[in-house]
């Protein structure tokens, strides 16, 4: 089984009452112990290529597969970890609270103390998470 494919991917967004084809035609197989990286111009479709294989966006045509589901499939989700590069939290909520929503998402999740052992934030788990750098938050 393929960790991530892509047969035939197309994205073709609306603007400006216009059909901007973003992706076309993308094939891509990444197997098992495979390291890519995607590189490339401003605005090439990569974030969006990363959305389609997340399954935060759908293709207009074509299929990806996340672990052989759908990559909108819960349980092709559950093995997937991602760090964004631009992260967004919820205002007023503390470093604690936020793993305790993250955690929700998983059906068998560490503890929320070991989390916060294993990343070194125990110290900081009453702390307002949104005041943490780039790096925490991460």
């Amino acid at each position: 089984m393929n960790i991530i494919e892509l047969k035939h991917v197309s994205k073709v967004v609306s603007k400006e009452f216009q059909q901007v084809p973003i992706l076309q035609d993308i094939n891509l197989i990444v197997k098992r112990g495979e390291f890519i990286w995607l590189r490339g111009e401003n605005g090439a479709g990569k974030t969006t290529l990363l959305n389609l294989i997340l399954g935060l966006l759908k293709p207009s045509s074509g299929e990806v597969e996340l672990m052989g589901l759908s990559p909108q499939s819960p349980n092709s989700k559950i093995r997937v970890g991602v760090a964004f590069q631009d992260i967004r939290f919820p205002t007023n909520v503390k470093v604690k609270e936020l793993i305790e929503l993250f955690i929700s998402y998983y059906p068998n999740p560490l503890s929320t103390e070991e989390i916060l052992n294993k990343v070194n934030l125990k110290d900081e788990e009453n702390d307002w998470a949104i005041k943490f750098n780039g790096g925490h938050k991460q």
